[in-house]
């Protein structure tokens, strides 16, 4: 795992902030598109084998461990697993990198989660690797859940006074103090991310909001994102917005900042 350079040494470096970790502590409820997918889902994977990969400080852990005891999650920052243990002393935590799952052997599970966008956070040759990591993983027709940043959505960039919106120095100024502090801090780091963006034909890294804009973000259109893993041994089955509404693969992609995957493993015949 020490492999990893530049930006996306960056990224994980964010993920082992006191403050971040504690901040995703106090987030403790679905998203209404995975509360879609697991009801969804939740039947054919009752009691099987579960990996969360990127679990964070463990907000998927209790809506999974519902529908399977057999369940281990992972994440690359230590600070996120030691949290998740101290949270669940019972449940199997593991200090461990998508890219490299070599800790599993082959078709040890049945479900894959990598929530929240956690894809987004590693460069595209990792990205690639994960994918080929999770197909291996999975036993066949085993089913792979996964969020991915939207390459059809408009981002806001550090500079823009929209920041403010809602605020106000005289109606509320201890609020538009914060906004203004944030407001400095996503500068600064903008002027030192931006100049490492990457823009091609099949995806962007891009400096966002995300953290007051300290991180790069991988960003994908739907259709390309269908096509990269299908390339990799999945068919994407279902999508979803993230008002919890499904989209159909052949319309035309949703504007949402980010969209769910539901992929199943391909089986050789």
């Amino acid at each position: 795992m020490e492999h990893v350079f530049g930006a996306d040494r960056q990224n994980r470096s964010i993920w082992s902030r006191s403050r971040v970790v504690e901040g995703y502590v106090r987030t403790d409820t679905l998203q209404p598109p995975e509360a879609a997918i697991l009801s969804l889902v939740g039947p054919e994977i009752a009691g099987k084998r579960i990996l969360d990969i990127g679990v964070g400080s463990g907000r998927t852990t209790p809506f999974l461990l519902r529908l399977s005891e057999d369940y281990i999650g992972i994440d690359y920052s230590p600070q996120m697993t030691q949290r998740c243990r101290e949270r669940y002393p019972n449940v199997q935590f593991k200090e461990c990198d998508a890219r490299d799952l070599s800790a599993f052997p082959s078709h040890s599970f049945d479900f894959v989660m990598f929530s929240f966008n956690g894809l987004d956070y590693i460069d595209h040759a990792g990205r690639l690797k994960v994918l080929a990591e999770v197909r291996r993983v999975l036993a066949d027709a085993g089913i792979f859940v996964f969020s991915s940043h939207n390459r059809d959505t408009r981002i806001r960039r550090a500079w823009e006074l929209s920041h403010f919106s809602g605020t106000s120095p005289i109606l509320t100024p201890l609020r538009f103090a914060k906004r203004a502090i944030l407001f400095g801090w996503g500068m600064m780091n903008s002027i030192r991310n931006t100049k490492n963006e990457q823009h091609n034909d099949i995806y962007a890294l891009v400096n966002d909001e995300c953290h007051e804009y300290s991180l790069l973000t991988y960003y994908i259109s739907m259709q390309k994102q269908i096509e990269q893993v299908s390339a990799f041994g999945f068919t994407a089955t279902q999508i979803y917005r993230l008002n919890g509404e499904k989209v159909d693969i052949d319309e035309q992609a949703p504007l949402d900042p980010w969209i769910y995957y539901v992929c199943r493993k391909e089986t050789n015949n």
